[in-house]
């Protein structure tokens, strides 16, 4: 992993501790931190995309692009894109079978209306009812326009491809979603190799197939 705070030349210059080196150096999740926020000496700092995106929406003399970001990763690694102001991700399926959808909508849908469609005496009630409705009908929305579509070519059945192919199908509806602004993110592991770097090379291989396919 890459971040620095600032050039350091060789060995000799590390050990003297004459140039500011990042946060817990060698501790692999706080350097993967440090990479997806590029803030290696905090690494508390929200994600790089997160904070772009947010100050996209504080432009002062334009009205805010519509900002858009999808993770591909069900783990803190979408951190990357996550910020206060930044619009939350949006988790899409690895499967590069559409939007993981919650399989009993069908059959309960008049029981959400039912439910969501209520008023409350308490605000708190009323926002969570709103938020269930929301999210539920959204996620049917958005599934049936990238499930529609096509990803616009032939991916490779691996890992990496099938990421590409979800984010290849959200991009052929930017039109139907009124895209300004999107942000995805995919991930692909094993390259935390401690004695061989045999498998490197087949992993370079991987990405290279799917990007060419992308």
């Amino acid at each position: 992993v890459g971040p620095m705070v600032e050039e350091v030349f060789d060995k000799t210059t590390y050990l003297r501790g004459e140039k500011r080196v990042p946060q817990s150096l060698f501790g692999h999740r706080q350097q993967q931190q440090a990479t997806l926020n590029v803030k290696a000496d905090d690494l508390a700092a929200p994600g790089v995309i997160g904070r772009i995106f947010a100050a996209l929406g504080e432009q002062p003399d334009a009205a805010p692009p519509k900002r858009t970001s999808y993770s591909l990763s069900s783990s803190y690694n979408k951190q990357l894109l996550e910020a206060d102001g930044a619009p939350r991700p949006i988790v899409l399926s690895k499967s590069s079978e559409g939007v993981e959808r919650y399989r009993w909508y069908s059959k309960y849908r008049d029981h959400f209306d039912n439910v969501t469609g209520s008023r409350s005496a308490s605000v708190f009630a009323d926002t969570q009812m709103e938020l269930m409705r929301h999210s539920l009908e959204g996620n049917e929305e958005f599934a049936d326009l990238i499930e529609g579509g096509g990803s616009g070519g032939a991916f490779p059945d691996t890992e990496v491809g099938r990421q590409l192919a979800q984010v290849a199908r959200v991009i052929q509806v930017r039109q139907a979603l009124a895209s300004e602004r999107d942000a995805f993110f995919v991930e692909i592991g094993g390259f935390d190799a401690h004695s061989s770097l045999g498998a490197l090379g087949e992993q370079f291989e991987q990405i290279n197939a799917a990007v060419r396919a992308f």
